[in-house]
Parts: structure tokens; sequence; C-alpha cells
């Protein structure tokens, strides 16, 4: 109730309603819990209190949690950066040598990326067109064994598969590479993946390894069927040899096992100089035509280390570009050695086929880096 006017005493009442703790249907009581009075000069409230029953007291509020204190907010210098590999020392002790990139880490980001691309290309139509033609004509290279031109039966059949092999395989790894690049740049999933912690190099081996992964499981497919026929084939030839008294033909499978090895890098390479071609151009068309131009170029690339080793009166410009492009491009006519491994062995040296497969890796690298940093400065 409002208060008197100044210089009268003035009285404020406060009333609880309580039930009776006998019966739930007892009528309320009123309680007089403080009667204060308020003197106007003073503008104090004297404590005068005052009950009309015997009842409990009402209970005070209870106090008010204290209030927290957050601490005082304290500067701390940011932690130094840790390296990535640790070193340790005589003593026993950690000690960071060099701050080395975690490889580990990179070559998961890279293994996930080759996963998703390797499961994309498997499952395209291209490739299993490819794959059937390619098998096909293997097959069918013992239907046209007739037209050997002089030659052994097994020589021809081997020549004839060998070579649709590295054609259809050429043409997988020049489209496959080239599309599976391109479909991450025009759907915009490039930029969604780089904007997690992968770097640029990361993808494009991630890419490489993928597509690479597909071509070997074209190659050795090829290479395992064309074992089949070239055992079915001997077995007969055994025979027909044991009745007109001749030599039976044999051939080496860890010979076709080697060559399909080569295979496998010759495509490696090709896919590799495409990946550079399609770093830097704009176009899935253009990485096309420029990649099977520098196809050509190594298939023909032993025209031009034959003029620069014969003597000529060319110039010093001249001889310089043959030897640059000996260098630049890669021969890929020294991989042809198919048919001498699988039929004769022995006339090839291991040291021979080692330095192919290490000028393969080397090449693989080189076009590789090319890449990465053509890539880098990129606009996506």
């Amino acid at each position: 109730m409002p208060c008197a006017p100044r210089g009268r005493p003035s009285c404020c009442v406060r009333t609880s309603w309580a039930k009776s703790s006998k019966s739930a249907t007892a009528s309320p009581s009123w309680t007089v819990v403080a009667l204060s009075w308020k003197d106007a000069s003073t503008k104090s409230w004297p404590s005068a209190t005052a009950t009309s029953s015997p009842s409990k007291p009402f209970p005070r509020p209870p106090a008010p949690p204290p209030k927290r204190r957050s601490p005082p907010m304290v500067r701390r210098s940011p932690p130094s950066p840790t390296p990535a590999v640790r070193w340790k020392t005589s003593s026993g002790n950690w000690s960071p040598v060099a701050a080395m990139p975690d490889m580990n880490a990179r070559l998961t980001r890279s293994s996930w990326i080759a996963r998703i691309t390797f499961l994309e290309a498997i499952r395209q139509r291209f490739f299993a067109f490819l794959l059937v033609l390619s098998a096909a004509m293997v097959v069918s290279s013992v239907s046209f064994r007739f037209m050997d031109f002089g030659h052994s039966e097994l020589k021809f059949v081997a020549d004839f598969a060998f070579g649709g092999m590295f054609l259809f395989g050429s043409v997988l790894a020049l489209v496959m590479t080239a599309q599976l690049f391109f479909a991450e740049i025009d759907n915009r999933t490039a930029l969604t993946l780089l904007a997690k912690p992968l770097s640029r190099t990361e993808f494009l081996l991630g890419k490489f390894l993928g597509t690479w992964a597909v071509l070997g499981v074209f190659v050795f497919s090829l290479a395992f069927l064309q074992g089949v026929i070239l055992w079915s084939r001997t077995q007969e030839l055994i025979v027909l040899a044991a009745e007109t008294g001749r030599v039976a033909p044999d051939f080496s499978v860890s010979g076709l096992a080697a060559f399909a090895v080569l295979q496998w890098f010759r495509l490696g390479v090709v896919a590799a100089m495409v990946l550079m071609v399609s770093a830097v151009a704009r176009t899935f068309l253009f990485a096309v035509i420029v990649g099977a131009m520098a196809i050509v170029a190594g298939q023909l690339q032993w025209l031009a280390q034959e003029a620069l080793l014969k003597p000529s009166d060319a110039n010093a410009l001249t001889k310089g570009l043959l030897w640059l492009s000996s260098r630049v491009i890669p021969n890929l006519q020294q991989f042809n050695i198919g048919d001498t491994l699988v039929l004769d062995p022995t006339a090839i040296s291991g040291d021979a086929v080692w330095s192919v497969v290490l000028s393969g890796f080397f090449y693989l690298v080189a076009f590789l880096a090319l890449a990465s940093l053509a890539f880098r400065r990129r606009e996506i």
C-alpha cells in the first residue's frame, strides 16, 4: 500500500497464505510477518517485528552466491613451431635437427586422392571399352598368324598383341589423364579440395598415382591374357614339332612379366607428359592435341639420336637442337623390347632392362616436378 505523506508514519504489511498441516481443507490463516514504522525525518526503518500467532517466522532468502572473478588475461607468446621429424641424440634425448615436412601425412592425402581417382576412372565406360577392344585384338592375333612375313609364328603373335597394347594404352593414358584433371577444374571440385589442408603438389601426385594404377590394371590384364594365348599356342607347336621333327619353340614367362613392367612405365611417362601439359593448358582439347604430338615425338625420337650420332655437316645450332630434343623428349621406342624378352630373354642383359626402367622413372619424376611448378602458378 502507498506510504503516508511526509512527516507522518507509514506502515507496510507483508502477508502470506499458509495452509494448516492438520487438514488440506483448513481455512487459511493470516500471519503478520513484519511491521515496521518509517520515520520520515530519519528516513530509516526501525526493526519492529510482531506476529499475531506463534507460527514459524518467515525464512530469510538465501544469500546470493559470490561472484566469480575471471582470472587476469596473461599474454603468452605463440609456441615455437616444432619440426615434424625429430632425431635421437647419443644421450637418448629428442633433438630437432631439421624441420622436415611430414611425409606420412602428405602421402596419406595423396593416396586418398589416388584412391578416389582410381575408383572414378575404373567405372568409366571409356576404360571398359578400350580394355575389351584391346583384349579382342590380343585374342585375334592368333587368327592372323599366317601373315607372319617370314618370321616365327610366336613372334608375330607377340608383336601384334604388344602393338595393340601400346596403341590403346597410349589412347587411354592420353584421354583419361586429361579428362580426370579437367573434370576437377570444370566442376569446381578442385577448389573444395584445395581449400582443405591439401597442397597442389599432393593433388597432382594423387591424380597421377590413380591414373597410373588404372594403366597398371590395363597392362597387366592384357599381359596375362597374352601369356595364356602364347602358352596355348606353344603347346600346339610342341605337338607339331614332335610329329615333324622340328625344334619346338618356347617363350619366357619372366620375360613377359618384365615387358609388362616396361609397358607400365612407358604409359606412366605418357601420363606424366599429359599431366604436365594439362597443368598449363586451359582446355581439354588443347591438352589432348599437344599430348598426342608429344607421344608421336617420343616414338620418333630415335631418329634425332641417330642423326646426332652420325657425322654430318650440320652447324652447331642444329646439333644443339638435336641434342636438346634427345634429352627433353623421352625415347619411347626403347621400351619396345617385348619380343626379345619373351622369345629370347638371354639376348638382353638385366642391366639393359634396369637402365630402361631407370630412364623411364627419371622422365616420370621430371615431368611431375614440372607439372607441379606450373600448377602452383595457375589460377583455378
